[in-house]
């Protein structure tokens, strides 16, 4: 079994949380952690459902529809004394169309010198690591989190087109889509540490941005 992604003393101390899992180990049924999200929208533009993901201890032989919009291949979040500072890489299945539309919206909103930019998350999978007690649970609910970039000059996007999960009819592709420079105004992360029950919350910024 992998050691824990987040211990106790790293919620605690206020360290960085970082979240990481394999490129693809949303789409199988092993110990792997995985995590995903139902929905996810980018700068006004919504991702199809297309990832046929699988939650922990599911079967992957019984899978028969598409589960997720993205999944959250790395997040690291380092608290600050008014919001934290975060980063995202996530895995999404989308066609050529879709990324050009995207990167002109990204575009369009950067050279207009604002940051306004919203990264939405929908519910993610509950069964998301295998804990030291032989049960599945959380790693971190991030759950309908939002996030947008501190500056126009701190944000930073990037999206390739890989070959991980072939290539479909339409022409959709597995893409990697990296973000920095971003932030939330959520002070609170709810998070789950070596064994299922070892739950808490892990706190990520402490005063109000208002």
């Amino acid at each position: 079994m992998s050691e824990e992604m987040l211990t106790r003393q790293n919620i605690t101390s206020g360290a960085p949380l970082n979240i990481e899992t394999g490129v693809t180990s949303s789409i199988g049924s092993h110990s792997s952690p995985r995590v995903f999200v139902d929905s996810l929208t980018i700068a006004g533009e919504s991702f199809d459902k297309n990832i046929v993901a699988i939650d922990g201890g599911e079967d992957v032989t019984k899978a028969d529809k598409a589960t997720a919009a993205a999944a959250i291949i790395a997040m690291t979040i380092s608290p600050g004394s008014i919001n934290p500072t975060v980063t995202l890489t996530l895995g999404v299945l989308i066609n050529s169309n879709t990324r050009a539309k995207l990167e002109e919206k990204i575009s369009q909103v950067l050279n207009s010198g604002t940051n306004d930019i919203k990264i939405k998350l929908g519910a993610a999978n509950k069964k998301q690591e295998f804990k030291t007690d032989e049960k599945w649970g959380v790693v971190a609910d991030v759950s309908n989190f939002e996030f947008f970039p501190i500056s126009p000059r701190a944000f930073s996007f990037h999206i390739d087109p890989t070959d991980l999960m072939g290539v479909s009819k339409n022409g959709m592709r597995y893409h990697i889509i990296e973000i920095g420079g971003l932030t939330t105004e959520k002070g609170e992360l709810n998070v789950c540490s070596a064994a299922s029950t070892d739950k808490g919350v892990a706190k990520i910024g402490y005063i109000s941005a208002s």
